[in-house]
């Protein structure tokens, strides 16, 4: 019986540790994916007043998330302090790509209308303008690299009790 459950948790070690490392893997191609993709040149920034924020970090986390999906915010901060009734929330936004009013639509559909929106304000950024050179050797690519570890412990009671059917 000693030998079995030995046996048992060093199995469970080994698929851990591997599956991890498909899982970190798999985690560093999605960043990769999402570096590429996900370039906004904004040229506009939106002050809005939220109403129905409890704390920064899951509310404005789920904010920041809600607006990021729509690939055409660059940034997101809040000026938040617990206890007020209205938090402010500037986002750094491509007017291309997303107008004010689908942000304020956005914002009310959170959370089953948890957030209202009051006052905003607009105000423009200036434009960059970027020299690009036809000469190769002039040219330079900034590579990221990131990897990741992590470890998974398996279900116990599913492992022990496909051993003693």
């Amino acid at each position: 019986m000693k030998k079995i459950v030995l046996f048992a948790v060093l199995a469970t070690v080994l698929v851990a540790c591997e599956s991890g490392e498909k899982a970190g893997a798999e985690e560093l191609q999605n960043i990769e994916a999402t570096l590429e993709t996900a370039e906004v040149v904004p040229n506009q920034i939106a002050t809005i007043e939220v109403d129905g924020m409890t704390c920064v970090m899951g509310c404005g986390g789920t904010i920041r998330t809600s607006l990021m999906e729509t690939n055409a915010i660059s940034a997101v901060e809040f000026d938040f302090e617990m206890g007020r009734d209205v938090n402010t929330a500037t986002i750094a936004f491509d007017k291309n790509q997303i107008s004010l009013n689908e942000m304020v639509e956005l914002l009310a559909k959170i959370n089953d209308g948890q957030f209202t929106t009051g006052e905003t304000k607009l105000s423009n950024l200036p434009e960059t303008h970027v020299e690009e050179s036809n000469n190769s050797t002039s040219s330079s690519e900034a590579v990221i690299e990131a990897s990741t570890s992590r470890f998974e412990m398996p279900n116990l009671l599913d492992i022990f009790s496909g051993l003693f059917q």
